[in-house]
C-alpha cells in the first residue's frame, strides 16, 4: 500500500469520529479555545511510539553506510518521498555537526533547550540522563532539520569515537510532539523517515481541516441560538410581582435585591444572547471589548467609534460616564448599556441604564450585570437594536417594583 493509499483510508476513519465528538463539544458547550487546545494536544512518547509501527521498513532512506562510515542522505530521502507522491516544493533539509566534550557541553545543551520552545517539550527527565552518558564522553552530534509543509522533524544522531555505530534523538514533528523518541541504530536503520514525515505532515493538516470543522459547527450553533427578533425571557405578572415585592420586603430585601431575583429571567436572557453572538462573531475578528483601565479614552475615539463607523453603525453614540471614567457607555434610540473591565479578562456588562441614581447604585453591586470573559462590540449592538422591543416591559416592571416599594416603606415609617 502506498502512502497515499494508507493515508486515505486512516483519514476517513478519522473524520467518522468527528460527528459524535463535535456532540459531545455541543452538550458540554466547549468554547473555540478549548476546542482548539484538544485538536492540537501534544502527542507524548507512548503516543508517537503507535505512529512508528507503519513506517518500519527494510531500510531507512535517509540512512547511508559507505566504508563502514554513516552520513544522512537528502537525495535518497527525497527519492523515497517523491515515489511516494510527496511534493517535494515543500521539502527542505539543514544539516550541521558538532564536537561535545564533557558535562560542561550537557549543561550547556539543557540551559539551550529551555531558552527555546522546541526544548521546553522535548526536554525531559529520562532524555536528560540517556543523553549524560553520551556527554559524559567526547563525542560527535549530527543533526538534520527537515521541513516539510507546515511541519519540521529534527533528528539528532550521537556518535562515541572510535564506535561507528549511534543513537539517536528524534522528535517527529516539532509542532505535535511533547518529548522526543530514544532510538539505537538497528531502530532507526528500520524506520521509514520520508514516510513518517509526510504522515506528521498529513496529522497536522488533517488536525487543522478537523478544528475548522468544529468551528464551523460551533458557529452555526451559536447563530441558531442568536439568530432571533427577541431575547427570549418570561417575567412574572404584575399580581405576583406585588405579591413578591411584600414578600422580599418582609424579608429585609433591598431594592436592588428586589431587581435582582424578579428581573433573574431577563439577565439570564441577554447573558444567553449575548454569549452566542459572541462565539459567532470571535470567529470573523470581530472587535473585542478590552482593555487596560488607563486606556479608556483611547480605546473609545481610536478603536470602538472607527469599528463602528466601519460596521455601518454610526448611528449608535459612545462616550464615557461623567460617573465613573472607566466605565463606557453605548446608546442607540434612547437605550442605553454599559460596560466596564473588571481586570484583563472579565467585561461587567450593564444590560440597562434606568436612571442616574439607579446606575450609581449598579456600579457598586455586582448582581444586576453579566460577567463575560469574551465580548464583542458587535454582540453589544445585536442586543441595543433589539432593546427597543424589550425595553418597555423591563422599563415597566422597574417602575412597578419601585412604586411597590416604595409603598410598602412608607406603611412601615406610618
Amino acid at each position: 500500500m502506498s502512502f497515499n493509499e494508507y493515508w486515505k483510508e486512516k483519514a476517513a476513519k478519522r473524520r467518522k469520529s468527528w460527528v459524535a465528538r463535535n456532540k459531545r463539544y455541543a452538550e458540554r458547550h466547549y468554547q473555540l479555545e478549548v476546542i482548539r487546545r484538544e485538536m492540537f494536544l501534544p502527542m507524548d512518547e507512548r503516543k508517537l511510539v503507535t505512529y512508528l509501527k507503519p513506517h518500519y521498513t527494510e531500510m531507512n532512506p535517509i540512512v547511508c553506510w559507505r566504508n563502514g562510515i554513516f552520513s544522512f542522505s537528502e537525495t535518497s530521502l527525497r527519492d523515497a518521498m517523491k515515489q511516494e507522491g510527496a511534493d517535494m516544493t515543500c521539502f527542505k533539509a539543514e544539516m550541521s555537526r558538532k564536537s561535545i566534550h564533557g558535562t560542561d557541553d550537557l549543561e550547556y545543551e539543557k540551559k539551550r533547550r529551555e531558552s527555546t520552545a522546541y526544548v521546553s517539550n522535548v526536554w525531559n527527565y529520562s532524555l536528560y540522563h540517556w543523553l549524560e552518558e553520551i556527554y559524559n564522553v567526547s563525542s560527535k552530534v549530527e543533526t538534520i532539520l527537515l521541513t516539510y509543509k507546515d511541519i519540521s522533524m529534527i533528528i539528532n544522531r550521537y556518535t562515541k569515537d572510535n564506535i561507528p555505530f549511534g543513537y539517536y534523538e528524534v522528535l517527529p514533528c516539532e509542532q505535535l510532539s511533547s518529548s522526543a523518541l530514544q532510538l539505537q541504530e538497528t531502530n532507526f536503520y528500520t524506520l521509514n523517515i520520508a514516510t513518517l514525515l509526510m504522515e506528521m505532515a498529513s496529522e497536522w493538516e488533517l488536525r487543522h481541516e478537523e478544528y475548522n470543522y468544529h468551528a464551523k459547527k460551533l458557529k452555526l450553533r451559536a447563530m441558531e441560538e442568536a439568530v432571533c427578533d427577541s431575547i427570549d425571557f418570561e417575567l412574572w405578572n404584575e399580581k405576583k410581582i406585588n405579591t413578591k415585592v411584600k414578600e422580599y420586603f418582609k424579608k429585609d430585601y433591598s431594592l436592588k435585591e428586589m431587581y435582582q431575583a424578579i428581573l433573574r429571567p431577563w439577565i439570564k436572557g441577554v447573558e444567553k444572547f449575548m454569549e452566542a453572538i459572541t462565539t459567532r462573531d470571535l470567529s470573523d475578528g470581530a472587535l473585542k471589548f478590552q482593555y487596560y483601565c488607563k486606556g479608556v479614552e483611547d480605546l473609545v475615539e481610536q478603536k470602538l467609534r472607527p469599528y463602528l463607523n466601519s460596521q455601518n453603525l454610526g448611528d449608535f453614540r459612545m462616550y464615557i460616564s461623567a460617573f465613573d471614567n472607566h466605565q463606557v457607555i453605548i446608546e442607540y434610540q434612547g437605550c442605553k448599556v454599559s460596560m466596564r473591565c473588571r481586570d484583563y479578562t472579565v467585561v461587567d456588562f450593564y444590560p440597562s441604564v434606568f436612571d442616574t441614581q439607579f446606575i450609581m447604585q449598579s456600579f457598586c453591586d455586582d448582581r444586576l450585570h453579566v460577567h463575560f470573559c469574551n465580548l464583542t462590540i458587535s454582540a453589544v449592538a445585536e442586543y441595543l437594536r433589539r432593546m427597543p422591543a424589550i425595553n418597555e416591559r423591563i422599563d415597566r416592571v422597574v417602575e412597578q417594583i419601585k412604586m411597590k416599594y416604595n409603598e410598602l416603606n412608607d406603611q412601615t415609617k406610618r
